[in-house]
């Protein structure tokens, strides 16, 4: 993550410092693009939760795929620093998380991507969009459905939240959520 913006940096630093020595938190990224002369990453962390045996349960959270709502990238962070406090939470879990999916309208504090696309209506569309293209085949690679797929999005009155269905995460991981004012949403379409 060392050639990323200020911001992104900033935002992930607590994330960067627990992966260094952590037992269950892996830090990487899916993909890197440039634009201009600024190059991004979308970052991914892995929580994976001890083994209790039997199957583990793949989660995917997905964050900041609008730019302008930081809220969600926040949340996830302080999410994956709570389960790293406490891992038996995420006992035979896997938790794909994806902080910032779109690096570009982060750090320019827009909705939509340089290029002007509102990233969450590119996908499964043949989209011509890096940061579309990465996170399709991280989904596909990991199986991730809506059953498994989750955004967070910050609710506050003056939103619209639109036709986003509010997820249950499982209850045990839920609790680090709802309070923040943050509900888990369906927002990726099945592949057609």
């Amino acid at each position: 993550m060392d050639g990323q913006p200020d911001r992104i940096r900033q935002l992930l630093k607590p994330l960067l410092s627990s992966a260094e020595n952590s037992d269950f938190l892996i830090e990487g990224s899916i993909g890197e693009f440039a634009v201009g002369k600024v190059a991004f990453q979308i970052p991914r962390f892995i929580f994976m939760g001890p083994g209790g045996g039997g199957d583990n349960i793949r989660i995917g959270i997905f964050a900041a795929i609008h730019g302008d709502q930081p809220e969600g990238t926040e949340v996830l962070v302080n999410l994956l620093q709570e389960l790293e406090m406490t891992p038996q939470t995420a006992r035979n879990y896997h938790i794909y998380a994806y902080p910032i999916c779109n690096p570009s309208g982060l750090v320019n504090q827009t909705r939509h991507n340089t290029s002007g696309k509102n990233l969450s209506k590119e996908f499964w569309h043949n989209s011509l969009e890096p940061e579309i293209y990465y996170l399709e085949r991280e989904m596909g690679v990991l199986h991730l459905s809506l059953k498994t797929a989750h955004t967070l999005l910050h609710k506050t009155p003056s939103q619209r939240v639109g036709p986003l269905v509010k997820w249950n995460l499982p209850k045990k991981l839920r609790r680090f959520v709802t309070p923040l004012g943050i509900c888990a949403t369906d927002w990726t379409p099945k592949p057609r």
